[in-house]
């Protein structure tokens, strides 16, 4: 497979570590500080063979497996009922959108059962919602858990970030896990990304493989990304989320990557019933969700940076990508 056109990778010398010990379960954040951006170029082809195996969370939950690229990195896999289940002895060959969790930077003392721990460092993200999905809570969005594959990698034990790794490393495991899992449709695969996983997934975006991304806690501090990374982003569905009060990424982060792509015609509207002020506005690609404070409520020194949570469970996430057309 050939990866092209990786646009943005940054030239950090040395970004500073946040530890923060607090109820929001995240105990170690990246704060990145911004820097040049350059231009990078990747090719190469990943040959190794996955496997899905051992139920792990919730061990209700027989949809989510681990899936192991032994070339790159361990993964949860939620696959939907109907993808892993033939009816009447027939084969099911239709074809379900992937996304593919980015999780930010954490210690990652445990294996890959830290991204599933509802208590853990990464509690209240996708992976681990999936994991110990309670029907009855209603936890996770009907309309994701029906219509989507989702498949999470771990850095791994004893790593702190995906930031931190080369970016082909990353784009292998998602190119194998394309052709590896069944039914996945290569043309509606979507990066979410949380905290250092956001700001990669916009780094991996500029490769123009993927149909959409979501955005939560974006980290670059840099200011206005350059001209070619936003030709590479111009055409790629966003959906940006942020909290104006984030103590851990800057909202002016998300600010200016939404105004640096953002067409003239956009709009907004506030609601301020659901989290004193919460304006979104959209044009024909980028959407922006941005709080007036932290929608979980977290206190201490990582309160504001929750919004990959808020996103995880909301429902018009995964409506709207089910509505975004398949790349060509």
């Amino acid at each position: 497979v050939l990866l092209t056109n990786l646009v943005i990778t940054s030239a950090l010398s040395s970004p500073s570590v946040a530890i923060v010990n607090e109820v929001s379960r995240r105990s170690l954040l990246l704060q990145t500080g911004g820097s040049a951006l350059v231009v990078a170029t990747s090719t190469t082809d990943s040959t190794a063979t996955g496997t899905a195996t051992t139920i792990i969370g919730d061990k209700t939950n027989n949809n989510v497996k681990i899936f192991n690229d032994p070339g790159t990195y361990s993964s949860l896999l939620y696959q939907p009922p109907a993808a892993t289940t033939a009816k009447d002895g027939n084969t099911n060959n239709k074809l379900y959108p992937m996304i593919v969790f980015l999780h930010g930077a954490g210690k990652n003392e445990r294996d890959i059962s830290n991204l599933a721990d509802p208590q853990g460092e990464y509690g209240g993200l996708l992976p681990s919602l999936l994991c110990n999905n309670d029907p009855q809570q209603q936890q996770v969005p009907q309309v994701l858990l029906d219509n989507f594959i989702v498949v999470a990698p771990y850095v791994g034990t004893g790593k702190s970030t995906f930031y931190d790794e080369p970016r082909s490393r990353l784009l292998d495991f998602i190119s194998h896990a394309t052709t590896a899992i069944p039914h996945v449709d290569p043309s509606r695969v979507t990066l979410f990304g949380f905290s250092d996983g956001a700001t990669l997934a916009v780094e991996l975006l500029t490769t123009q493989r993927f149909a959409a991304g979501i955005i939560c806690s974006y980290g670059y501090s840099g200011g206005t990304l350059p001209a070619l990374a936003r030709t590479k982003l111009s055409q790629i569905p966003l959906w940006v989320f942020h909290s104006a009060d984030d103590r851990i990424f800057a909202v002016r982060n998300s600010d200016s990557l939404v105004s640096s792509l953002q067409q003239p015609s956009s709009s907004s509207s506030n609601d301020d019933t659901a989290n004193d002020s919460i304006t979104t506005s959209s044009s024909s690609l980028i959407r922006y969700t941005r709080f007036a404070k932290d929608p979980e409520n977290v206190p201490g020194p990582a309160r504001g940076h929750t919004t990959g949570i808020t996103a995880s469970r909301d429902a018009r996430v995964y409506e709207w990508l089910l509505s975004l057309p398949p790349i060509h």
